[in-house]
């Protein structure tokens, strides 16, 4: 468990309370929370990671009261079924694990797309990204054989992914939260502003930022708990957080973090090679 990111000093704190990652807990006595990011699109691999939280649960989890799992974001684009995770999410979770969804920066193009009726973030319409995540929409929806983007005379491209994203999949993206604080824990997609009190965080930083905060090894008030930036195949704990993004999109391994009380431990599915 060695930080894995550069070492730096540019942090600034003031006369906060901090907590590390040796000494933070949960509080909560029978509270266990899994904590998954960054599944992009492959809902296979997504479907693995459930099966193993399952099985965890059931061979190490009589004395949970209070089991939750945490999503901190970029569920869709790039994997072949994007459709298929927002379609497994707006279900009930396995052991009847309570979730919070929280956003991640591939779903803010998405959003905004719906909600302007196609006039923001045309460009992720057009992009590798966004287009594997409409193309699994056509394949799950539009009848076996259609070609991948249908479009009729009088109509364009927008209107028909519009007129496929169910109401289910729309109210699940609206309701996803910034961010979640449990113990001296603190949930984002990317990380914080490190010179900011966590009060007065910029959401859209929250799920944008890499370097200032990751090369940040000064204890901040909260141990904050991340994906977005990529470890490939494995998890990183450094002194004030801990990366999650292992790039399953990549290697196939999607890392989940298990916490309960001070103690932690991690999950993770098998890589692309060792896939039967």
């Amino acid at each position: 468990e060695k930080p894995k990111y550069p070492l730096s000093s540019a942090c600034m704190l003031g006369k906060r309370h901090t907590v590390t990652t040796a000494d933070a807990s949960l509080h909560q006595k029978g509270q266990r929370v899994y904590v998954l990011s960054d599944i992009h699109g492959w809902n296979a691999i997504f479907l693995n990671m459930l099966d193993l939280i399952e099985q965890d649960m059931e061979t190490t989890g009589r004395s949970v009261q209070d089991g939750r799992v945490v999503f901190l974001g970029d569920y869709i684009d790039d994997g072949p079924d994007s459709y298929g995770v927002i379609e497994r999410v707006c279900h009930p979770m396995p052991c009847g694990l309570k979730p919070t969804f929280l956003k991640g920066n591939h779903e803010d193009p998405l959003i905004e797309f719906l909600r302007t009726q196609g006039k923001k973030y045309t460009k992720w319409f057009a992009e590798k990204a966004g287009r594997t995540t409409i193309r699994s929409y056509f394949h799950a929806l539009m009848p076996e054989g259609t070609q991948d983007f249908p479009v009729p005379p009088g109509q364009s491209l927008f209107e028909i992914f519009n007129a496929l994203v169910p109401s289910a999949h729309r109210n699940f993206l609206e309701r996803l939260t910034d961010s979640l604080t449990l113990g001296d824990y603190h949930f984002v997609h990317a990380g914080i502003d490190p010179s900011r009190p966590l009060r007065r965080q910029d959401p859209w930083v929250c799920r944008h930022i890499h370097g200032k905060f990751t090369e940040c090894a000064t204890p901040l008030e909260k141990v904050v708990v991340h994906g977005h930036t990529c470890t490939p195949g494995r998890y990183v704990v450094g002194v004030n957080q801990i990366g999650i993004d292992s790039g399953a999109r990549r290697t196939g391994i999607l890392t989940a973090l298990v916490l309960e009380g001070n103690t932690r431990r991690f999950l993770q599915t098998a890589p692309f090679s060792a896939a039967p």
